[in-house]
């Protein structure tokens, strides 16, 4: 605090107010570009974000639509999908050997 008061006291540091005035508008006019360029890449990277998410939207429901078709529901776990619909045959009256034996030929 004592040094700002040497200064401001100091002649050699003394800047006209004229001047000072003209310097506050260029940086005021430097800060409003950075604004601008700053608000422009926002924008640009929301408008990216909406293609992608519109994309990514339109590729779900087109793999829900040929889910439907043919009968087996879309998950968004991979394991739970492909668990779902095993070719082990549960009934050992179909000619499988039925999750019990499964069971006990993987102990």
């Amino acid at each position: 605090q004592l040094q700002a008061l040497a200064l401001a006291s100091d002649p050699n540091m003394y800047v006209p107010p004229a001047i000072l005035t003209v310097v506050v508008k260029i940086q005021r006019a430097f800060r409003f570009k950075l604004m601008m360029r700053n608000m422009a890449n926002v924008r640009a990277a929301k408008t990216i974000q909406r293609y992608y998410r519109g994309y990514r939207t339109r590729k779900h429901m087109q793999q829900q639509r040929e889910a439907n078709e043919r009968g087996r529901p879309v998950s968004g776990l991979w394991w739970v999908q492909a668990h779902m619909y095993s070719t082990t045959k549960t009934d050992a009256a179909a000619g499988g050997a039925g999750l019990v034996g499964v069971a006990r030929k993987w102990r």
